[in-house]
């Protein structure tokens, strides 16, 4: 029965810290001692997963050292099931996505299939020949990043870059019909290659450009690795976890030093010169004024 000690309460735990008898019975409603046990086990317990932490209370009153490594334990467990589940279900798609690129099998003899034979056509002049330069790429990709946190004043940093990029070559026929005469000594097709371009390499306006697009693109990649604005970050947060001095306490010590420097200079003072601060000089008496100045005789 709710009643004032229990409002705001998550009614599913409130029964676990009230008192009990020797069978294990509630006794009485929920009260103020009652009201105690839980407010300490919620301080205990904030942060974490209310689930979790409470089934590793495991029937306890209070939450202590026990209950937090039960509690590291179930979220350990929790995670490592989840990735686990990942990497099953990456490993399905992955699986049917081979299974429908894969050669053709004869399910009654679990053998590959026998495929059709195909007969070369015959050439019978350079117009004929037909060049094929398609590309094709299937991509696949299933690279979830899960972070689980624990506690204040974390610094995680989570990075993924997914590019992909396919540079095709040059598809390049070259037919020969041989001397009519039937003598191989007049056969030339190098010749006949090289003087029709076939063994040149390819200077076209896209051959250029994917060169440039290569090298700019794999030194883009090379730099991304300095890209990251919380490598700084991370490098001050483990710089300070580690400082041998401590900075504030040393400004204090310089100020000190100072301070400590002045008053030894003015009791040095005092010393030489006695106590300045107390000197009263005589109060001024003006002189008495002279007599009056006589006006010589030039007679």
């Amino acid at each position: 029965m709710s009643n004032k000690y229990t409002d705001g309460l998550d009614q599913r735990y409130i029964q676990n810290f009230q008192g009990k008898d020797d069978d294990g019975n509630v006794k009485g409603s929920f009260g103020s001692a009652d009201r105690g046990r839980y407010d300490a086990y919620a301080k205990a317990t904030q942060g974490l997963d209310k689930d979790l932490a409470f089934k590793a209370l495991d029937g306890g009153m209070t939450f202590g050292d026990s209950d937090r490594a039960r509690y590291d334990k179930l979220v350990s467990d929790r995670d490592s099931a989840a990735k686990a589940k990942a990497q099953a279900d990456a490993k399905a798609k992955a699986q049917a996505h081979q299974k429908g690129t894969t050669n053709n099998v004869d399910s009654s003899t679990n053998k590959p299939a026998e495929m059709p034979k195909q007969e070369t056509p015959k050439q019978e002049s350079p117009s004929n020949a037909v060049t094929n330069g398609s590309q094709r790429q299937d991509i696949t990709q299933d690279n979830d990043i899960n972070t689980n946190i624990n506690g204040d004043n974390n610094l995680v940093n989570n990075n993924q870059d997914n590019s992909i990029r396919q540079y095709g070559g040059n598809t390049k026929t070259f037919i020969y019909n041989g001397n009519a005469n039937g003598n191989p000594y007049e056969n030339t097709p190098v010749s006949a290659g090289t003087m029709a371009g076939f063994f040149h390499d390819e200077d076209s306006p896209g051959s250029s450009a994917a060169f440039v697009d290569r090298y700019s693109t794999m030194n883009r990649d090379n730099q991304k690795r300095y890209k990251n604005p919380g490598i700084a970050q991370t490098s001050i947060q483990n710089a300070k976890r580690n400082e041998a001095i401590n900075f504030d306490n040393l400004d204090q010590r310089i100020q000190d030093r100072s301070k400590a420097s002045r008053a030894r200079s003015t009791t040095m003072a005092g010393e030489i010169f006695g106590d300045m601060f107390n000197f009263k000089p005589q109060d001024f008496k003006a002189p008495e004024a002279p007599e009056p100045i006589k006006k010589p005789s030039f007679m």
